[in-house]
């Protein structure tokens, strides 16, 4: 082997003959490179190799492919048992609802979507029939009560009879028929009670989507007294009140409600009337 300042040299010397086969040249750079190179290509083969084949399920403490498989799919039942927990929270706390006849807002839970659906797509929207079908069973609702009030078929002065007011507060929304507003929308504190405006019959205390809870009295003077998106009614269809006896608590129910209030009418003789003009609602 020769060397001079710079390079390097390998020999190859055939030894009977002792005759030059082949000269490498080299230099340590070179040698430092080629030794860089050989390592990283080894370590990428071997990275590819343990990654991609069979063989490393062969490494210590990597898991088998049956013990994959296995994880896959108790993450898979496990989703499916967390969503039928869910579901099951939910019916329970619609149960606890309808025994305590308590109102919806105090059971907010998340809702349950199947991630295999695409909710995006879905047209939520209610059919005509739907509507119909809808409208026909509330008002089976608010008129199945068999309760008799007399009635008289005099012309009452409305304005000489002492209305008990509902309920205190603010009128967040007027009375205005021509936009379907047939009462008052009255503001007040929470959990306020709400009061018969004047002594009757319960005629229907019931609940529906839109509205929530809501109550019907028909009064001995021919007037009808309203009172929707309640919370802990208090009477039941058929009960007889009196002026000023709490039947319920202000709410937030039914799809209609936008935040906690009474919504409020009175009807005489078929006809809505403006509350506004028999009742003072301010404290």
């Amino acid at each position: 082997m020769g060397k001079n300042e710079k390079d390097s040299f390998w020999v190859v010397i055939y030894d009977k003959a002792f005759t030059e086969i082949k000269r490498f040249k080299y230099s340590k750079t070179k040698l430092i490179l080629l030794i860089v190179f050989l390592l990283s290509f080894l370590f990428i083969l071997d990275f590819f190799v343990v990654s991609y084949t069979p063989i490393k399920f062969l490494v210590p403490g990597y898991p088998t492919e049956s013990i994959i498989v296995r994880m896959e799919t108790d993450a898979v039942r496990m989703d499916s048992v967390m969503r039928e927990l869910k579901m099951k929270n939910e019916y329970i706390t619609n149960i606890l609802k309808i025994l305590k006849n308590d109102s919806l807002d105090n059971y907010v839970s998340e809702p349950v979507h199947d991630s295999s659906i695409d909710y995006k797509n879905v047209d939520m929207s209610l059919s005509k029939d739907d509507s119909l079908f809808r409208r026909e069973m509330e008002q089976k609702a608010i008129f199945s009560s068999n309760v008799q009030v007399t009635t008289s078929n005099r012309t009452v002065d409305l304005y000489k009879i002492n209305f008990y007011p509902p309920i205190k507060g603010v009128i967040s929304n007027k009375y205005d028929p021509s936009k379907g507003h047939y009462g008052v929308d009255v503001v007040s504190k929470p959990n306020a009670s709400v009061a018969a405006i004047e002594s009757g019959v319960v005629i229907a205390a019931y609940w529906s989507l839109n509205v929530g809870y809501s109550i019907h009295i028909q009064h001995y003077n021919n007037v009808v007294s309203v009172y929707k998106h309640l919370t802990n009614v208090l009477v039941k269809q058929g009960d007889k009140v009196r002026s000023g006896q709490p039947i319920a608590f202000i709410g937030n129910t039914g799809e209609l409600s936008s935040g906690t209030h009474l919504h409020f009418e009175m009807w005489y003789a078929g006809k809505c009337l403006d509350p506004t003009k028999y009742i003072n609602f301010a404290n």
